[in-house]
């Protein structure tokens, strides 16, 4: 068999992946508050890049729309005739470019950032009111400090007294006047402790949802219904609906009264009504626009 070189062509498709697909691709993946921040750093980064608002692109489509721009245009080709008759706009020496004000008037004012209190703010001046003696105000003190921000006490009844050199009598005395404070269920020890305190803040001390938190606790968090029932001499369905009573509370009435601000979730996609018809369209109203900035594009073209 004879071996001879030979040239064959043939066609088959091949994915390139440029740089600029995949930068396209990476991207694609990211979600719109990331690709927000990406933007906002790039802009830092690269000079040549400037971000666009709606005001900026406002008065560059009136500055190429205006009749001085159309004039400097025609006046750097003084072979073409000028269409425009400029006697018609320079009678009697008149400023043609002024432009009445709107009786509609805007009040602007400055935004001023609204200070929200803490939890412990909170407490600390319900205390305040209710004129407690030294001792026992600064055992108060230690335990508003000891409780997080779900309103939960963190720290052991023990470990308190220890360190306040106090019986332990006397923390749990003045705990109970600040679990009566608001929120309702504050200063909680446990979630049992918690939704009994919301129950008698409300006056249902003893009602079947207490019976049923109190008494009955393990078998609620197991959904445990008709043994519930069978203990307490009631029909499941009176079971159902003091279960639904107890999903009203709250398992962490803390966050109620925080300092944190709300973090609001930004989709990435809309579904708007157009005519009879849902369109899905990508929601980049919080995207900076970009362009080249128009210094360094007057520089290049130079």
């Amino acid at each position: 068999m004879d071996m001879k070189p030979s040239l064959n062509l043939s066609l088959r498709p091949a994915l390139i992946m440029t740089p600029r697909l995949q930068q396209a691709l990476k991207l694609l993946q990211v979600p719109t508050l990331e690709l927000q921040q990406i933007l906002k750093q790039e802009i830092m980064q690269n000079p040549l890049l400037e971000e666009v608002d709606d005001v900026t692109e406002n008065e560059d489509l009136d500055r190429e729309n205006s009749p001085e721009e159309a004039a400097n245009e025609e006046s750097e080709n003084p072979g073409e005739e000028d269409p425009i008759d400029w006697s018609e706009y320079m009678q009697d020496g008149l400023d043609r470019t002024y432009v009445p004000q709107t009786e509609t008037s805007v009040e602007f004012l400055e935004k001023v950032p609204v200070t929200r209190g803490t939890l412990a703010d909170s407490l600390l001046e319900q205390l305040h009111f209710l004129n407690l003696p030294c001792p026992q105000m600064e055992v108060a003190e230690f335990l508003v400090g000891s409780i997080d921000d779900s309103g939960w006490l963190a720290t052991s009844m023990e470990d308190i007294a220890q360190a306040l050199e106090r019986p332990v009598e006397e923390v749990e005395k003045v705990l109970r006047v600040i679990q009566a404070l608001e929120p309702a269920g504050v200063g909680a020890r446990t979630l049992r402790e918690c939704l009994l305190i919301q129950l008698e803040a409300r006056g249902e001390q003893g009602s079947l949802p207490w019976k049923i938190i109190h008494d009955h606790f393990d078998h609620l968090v197991n959904r445990r219904f008709p043994e519930i029932a069978r203990q307490l001499k009631c029909t499941v369905e009176d079971v159902q609906a003091a279960a639904d009573v107890i999903a009203t509370l709250n398992p962490r009435p803390g966050l109620q009264v925080s300092s944190e601000e709300p973090k609001y979730v930004t989709p990435d996609l809309l579904v708007e009504r157009v005519d009879d018809e849902y369109v899905v369209v990508l929601n980049d109203r919080h995207l900076p626009r970009l362009r080249i900035s128009s210094a360094y594009e007057s520089v290049l073209r130079e």
